[in-house]
């Protein structure tokens, strides 16, 4: 009995009761003073005070829920509002997140920090280290395909080649260092700027060597824009020159490259019959001096040759010769005619329907790019 009386008396009971009262009263007042209602309420309800009572009732109940439910909701409110605070957040930290750069590369980091060093050589005026660096650093750069660190270099050894007179080291970084490796990635205009500049330092000192390749390299960059009879005219400027070189090596290295780069012209440019001439020349020229590195860039380039100009018997000797290539790029360390071979066995196979090796070869290019994302050759970007 206490119990039940605690519980009549409790708050809840007290507003319902006090609710039930209003209503009642409401009800009442409405019903006597309204005769309008009154006979609304009667012939809808009917006369019987039962019903009436009940009617009163369901309106209780119902006006009660809702109040309630109105309660409950402002009760839910600050919570709701709380879980919308902290869901934009967590959006707006997505949102961040997927806005932040991926983590560099090793080799991002080393190019960024490389770069930062020899900038601040130069601000020490330390011209001496620079270029020694630069002599040490440059050929590696290339063969591994850190084109931009061979640039970031080549600006700097320029200054300092410059700031000391060292007219051969400036020309030599004007035409390589800057010149062809800024073509290699593609970056024609100031390619052919840092070319031309130095062509004209090495025609200043009669500098054949220097003359000739930036007759070459200016030559490459034609053939890149498809411009061939360009092309061949700066070949012929180079052979010039060269003529006109009197250290045997330098002489037999620059006839090879400049063999070559004749063969990428006849190739591009549909002359299949003379680009093969060419290459072997090349290939001779190589091995009187035997010179490895150079000699192993014959092997993809007949074997691309061979694609291009041979039917379906042709393919077993490019084949072969992109195997061959393949295993010397890899036992030279040369990444570059690795993935150029990896290319032509991809063209090979897609030919031939050998969709698994095909696959295979795509996935070891992919991580070689992914290691060092620079043009590899400038035949394999035209």
């Amino acid at each position: 009995m206490s119990k039940l009386l605690k519980a009549l008396l409790s708050d809840t009971w007290i507003a319902h009761i006090g609710r039930l009262g209003a209503i009642l009263f409401g009800f009442y007042s409405l019903y006597s003073a309204s005769g309008d209602f009154k006979i609304w309420f009667d012939n809808s309800f009917g006369q019987n005070l039962s019903v009436k009572v009940l009617t009163v009732l369901m309106i209780f109940f119902l006006g009660s829920w809702l109040v309630s439910l109105r309660h409950n909701i402002n009760e839910l409110l600050p919570e709701i509002r709380n879980l919308r605070e902290r869901d934009a957040e967590r959006m707006l930290q997505i949102e961040q997140f997927e806005a932040q750069p991926d983590a560099p590369s090793i080799e991002t980091t080393f190019i960024d920090s490389f770069t930062e060093y020899a900038g601040k050589l130069i601000d020490d005026r330390r011209y001496a280290h620079v270029l020694r660096l630069r002599e040490t650093l440059s050929r590696y750069l290339w063969i591994e395909g850190l084109l931009r660190a061979r640039v970031s270099l080549g600006r700097v050894a320029e200054t300092a080649a410059a700031r000391t007179g060292d007219k051969s080291t400036q020309i030599a970084v004007l035409i390589d260092d800057l010149g062809w490796t800024l073509a290699a990635q593609g970056e024609f205009a100031q390619a052919k700027e840092k070319i031309e500049f130095g062509l004209k330092l090495a025609e200043q000192g009669t500098q054949y060597y220097w003359i000739s390749k930036a007759h070459r390299h200016l030559a490459g960059i034609l053939t890149m824009s498809r411009d061939f009879k360009e092309a061949k005219e700066h070949i012929k400027k180079a052979r010039n020159a060269v003529e006109q070189i009197e250290d045997a090596n330098q002489k037999t290295e620059m006839l090879g490259g400049l063999s070559h780069a004749e063969a990428v012209t006849d190739l591009f440019s549909g002359n299949f019959e003379g680009a093969m001439a060419k290459v072997k020349d090349a290939e001779n020229l190589f091995l009187r001096t035997g010179d490895q590195a150079r000699l192993l860039r014959s092997y993809a380039m007949k074997g691309k040759i061979l694609l291009a100009s041979g039917g379906i018997s042709a393919r077993t000797e490019a084949r072969s010769n992109f195997l061959r290539g393949l295993e010397e790029a890899r036992s030279l360390g040369r990444r570059d005619e690795v993935v150029r071979n990896l290319n032509g066995l991809i063209r090979l196979a897609d030919l031939e329907g050998e969709t698994s090796s095909a696959q295979k070869y795509r996935e070891e290019v992919a991580v070689l790019i992914g290691e060092t994302p620079v043009p590899f050759e400038i035949v394999d970007q035209v």
